[in-house]
């Protein structure tokens, strides 16, 4: 049977409890997977894997399931693992004389009762964090011989080399909280800078706004004195474009005189070359080149 009909199996299981359908549960197990920082697949494929273990120590929700599936990964664990670990406290006269044992071998006390107490309501999660904490990590592990290694995992109700693996996955997880915290500091000591630079900004602003208002109070005579020429030269070019138009229509009008002069004889031709002459010279001084010339004088005559 594939893991996917084994988990449809357990949720549909609790669904007939808990009025949820199987999508609804699903959708559960992925939310609360990805809040806790776990992947959903795997939390998923842990679930249908301890078809076995569900009946002895489920929920009544798929909730409390999947925080169970959650928490066992967070310590390195399978459910099918923390449910291994509580069934080896629950075997009380076992459990202890390991527990004795161990200590012997360790010179320090083991004492699972606690341990022992959350394996009998359910809660193999908890349970489990209550034997990992007395284990210690993966430093402390490789300190030990092999007796010690043995009888530590024998007291935990795990194989050596499961015991090893979750102290390893425990580092593992560690480390990534570590690196991820140190970027979540980098990242918020940046921001707070930032915020910094601007608070300062916003201050310098305030405590030089009278400055700010008596430089603009400078500046709207400058801008009245400007706007003042730009209408003088409009109307001086106004002007001078209707005295440009006169020249040249007087211009005109000199050159048709000019060609009419040419039938009155050898005195009209010399006429017509002096009122050519005129209308030409008075062509030139509508030019553009002329009237700039004109204009470059302006500033001079006014003193600028």
């Amino acid at each position: 049977m594939s893991n996917q009909k084994k988990l449809t199996i357990q949720l549909k299981s609790i669904e007939a409890s808990g009025g949820a359908t199987v999508r609804e549960s699903s959708d559960l197990i992925t939310n609360l997977a990805e809040a806790a920082g776990v992947a959903p697949g795997a939390i998923m494929k842990d679930i249908a894997a301890s078809a076995k273990d569900f009946a002895l120590y489920s929920t009544d929700s798929v909730k409390g399931l999947a925080m169970a599936a959650i928490e066992a990964k967070k310590l390195g664990l399978s459910l099918s693992d923390a449910a291994a670990i509580s069934n080896n406290l629950l075997d009380i006269d076992t459990a202890l004389e390991a527990e004795l044992e161990a200590s012997a071998l360790l010179g320090r006390q083991i004492n699972f009762n606690k341990a022992r107490e959350l394996a009998l309501s359910g809660d193999i999660a908890g349970a489990s964090a209550a034997v990992l904490s007395q284990v210690g990590d993966i430093n402390a592990w490789h300190n030990l011989n092999v007796y010690q290694r043995q009888a530590l995992a024998k007291a935990a109700g795990l194989e050596v080399s499961q015991l090893e693996k979750t102290l390893v996955a425990q580092a593992e997880q560690a480390k990534h909280v570590q690196m991820t915290s140190t970027f979540l500091g980098t990242v918020l000591a940046h921001s707070l800078g930032i915020l910094e630079t601007g608070k300062n900004w916003t201050v310098t602003l305030f405590e030089n706004a009278h400055l700010i208002g008596a430089t603009a109070g400078l500046l709207k005579p400058v801008g009245g004195l400007v706007a003042g020429i730009g209408k003088g030269f409009t109307g001086i070019f106004k002007g001078l474009g209707g005295i440009v138009s006169r020249i040249g229509k007087f211009a005109s009008s000199a050159s048709d005189v000019a060609k009419s002069t040419t039938k009155a004889g050898p005195a009209g031709v010399g006429m017509q070359k002096s009122l050519s002459s005129l209308g030409q010279g008075l062509k030139s001084m509508s030019g553009a080149k002329v009237l700039f010339g004109a204009l470059n004088l302006i500033p001079a005559a006014i003193g600028l």
